[in-house]
């Protein structure tokens, strides 16, 4: 545990801010991976009506988490939360097979547009990460997604929100996700950067 907590605050270590969006379908689980990331504990939730934003600090960067709801409802506000942050983050409910496609539709209304963008995709309530149907699951849930078509920098991470039997620890599978975030939101700044050089 203590491990995993150090490679956070080293992942953190610079002065970068960052806005990024927690979206996903309703009982997705957002809301409990927020918490567990930000303060390493499995709290009770309940549905996020409207937004609710979370910011937390590791070793000198400062996340700003938008974290919105998923109501059906909310959800033609989502695109109003993506256009402006740096990256974004897409919470799926890998057990929910019946909503991937509708995940996939709101997806694409909020990405489309959105060139560039970072995305990390977390195919949540995956309690076993042994489970053999899984990588099988996370493949059909990509092609329901669609999200190969989008001119993004993406990637998908299996992820338990909260602690099971097979996958005690939550964070041995979400600090690996939130590593990748944080490196592809550094190596945007990069190339937007280099962008802004050549054409100075």
């Amino acid at each position: 545990m203590g491990a995993l907590i150090s490679r956070l605050q080293k992942l953190f270590a610079t002065n970068r801010q960052y806005e990024v969006s927690m979206l996903g379908l309703d009982a997705a689980g957002k809301t409990t991976i927020l918490y567990q990331i930000k303060c390493n504990n499995t709290v009770s939730t309940i549905p996020t009506i409207g937004f609710n934003v979370e910011q937390f600090q590791m070793g000198g960067i400062t996340f700003n988490v938008w974290d919105i709801g998923g109501q059906e409802n909310i959800r033609p506000l989502w695109k109003n939360y993506v256009d402006s942050a740096a990256g974004l983050i897409y919470v799926v409910d890998i057990k929910d097979r019946e909503r991937w496609g509708i995940a996939g539709k709101e997806l694409e209304n909020i990405i489309k547009g959105c060139d560039n963008k970072v995305v990390l995709i977390l195919a949540n309530k995956a309690d076993d990460p042994n489970d053999e149907n899984l990588e099988s699951d996370i493949e059909n849930m990509v092609r329901e997604l669609d999200i190969e078509k989008y001119r993004i920098t993406w990637k998908v991470f299996h992820v338990a929100a909260v602690d099971t039997p097979q996958s005690p620890d939550p964070l041995e599978r979400l600090v690996p996700a939130f590593e990748w975030l944080v490196d592809a939101l550094k190596n945007s700044d990069r190339r937007i950067q280099e962008r802004s050089t050549l054409n100075g």
